[in-house]
Order: C-alpha cells, then sequence, then structure tokens
C-alpha cells in the first residue's frame, strides 16, 4: 500500500490558531458531546482522541497532511464550532467573538476545497447522489412525467 500524498497548505496563524482551537476543545468544553466518530474512520473513543491530538499537533506546527486528515480536520473545526449538539458551540472559547470567527472558517473552508478534501472522507458522497446524479435523476422525473401527461 502506498503512502497518501501529503498536503502543505498555506493558512495563515489565525486560521491555525482557530483550528487549533478547536480541535483542543474535543478535549475541553466538546468532550462530553457525542459526536459520530466513525464517519472519521475510527471506531472507538480512544482512537477518536489519538487523531484529534496528531491533527491538532500537525495544524499548530504546520505540517503537511493527507487529504484524509484535512477533511477529518476541517469537519471537526466545523462541528465543534458551528454546533451546539456535537461541538462546542456557544461555548466555544476562541478569542474572538462570532463576526471575525466566521470569516476565519469561511477562509479556511476556500483554502481546503481547492484542495478538494473532501471527497477524501467522503469518497462515494457519504451515500449521497452527486449533483450530477441528482440533475440527471430530476430530469427523468420530469420526463417521465411529460409522458404520462401525454398519454
Amino acid at each position: 500500500m502506498t503512502e497518501p500524498e501529503l498536503i502543505a497548505i498555506d493558512l495563515t496563524d489565525d486560521e491555525r490558531d482557530f483550528m487549533q482551537t478547536a480541535l483542543t476543545e474535543f478535549g475541553g468544553t466538546a468532550s462530553y458531546k457525542p459526536f459520530p466518530i466513525k464517519v472519521l474512520g475510527v471506531s472507538t473513543d480512544d482512537e477518536f482522541e489519538d487523531l484529534v491530538d496528531r491533527l491538532r499537533m500537525a495544524v499548530a506546527r504546520k505540517y503537511p497532511l493527507s487529504e484524509l486528515d484535512w477533511a477529518r480536520a476541517q469537519l471537526l473545526t466545523e462541528m465543534c464550532w458551528g454546533s451546539d449538539i456535537i461541538g462546542a458551540g456557544i461555548d466555544f472559547q476562541y478569542s474572538c467573538r462570532d463576526e471575525l470567527a466566521a470569516p476565519l472558517m469561511r477562509s479556511i473552508q476556500r483554502k481546503l476545497r481547492r484542495y478538494g478534501v473532501g471527497g477524501a472522507l467522503f469518497p462515494d458522497n457519504g451515500g449521497r447522489r452527486t449533483y450530477a446524479e441528482a440533475e440527471a435523476k430530476k430530469r427523468q422525473r420530469e420526463a417521465q412525467g411529460r409522458s404520462s401527461s401525454s398519454s
């Protein structure tokens, strides 16, 4: 098995601090919240904690990560900051208000999107139809509707 390609993404210090804070929150205010860890490819709480620690340290030290690990770090950051159900949400401990945190999150998302990292976490689109498949299904239904109404 070949090792995955590592990608160095040029995040600002503020973006890295934000991601690192989010990942740290899974050991703090978000540690008691439920989280669907299997979506990350881990099965146990110990594996989850090890993964989060590894990602947090890599982001803080500016280490390159695989597409899969960048996708995991992004998802964890989004969920920790944005969700009060499975993340820290309103208890998020970052040193700036939402008015400053939201643009940081969007900037991180834009940078990671350039690398297409989401596909690494959900190679089959998470079991859902892709945009192209949904559009084809829509056209098929419309065609069936037209043929039914003309009969």
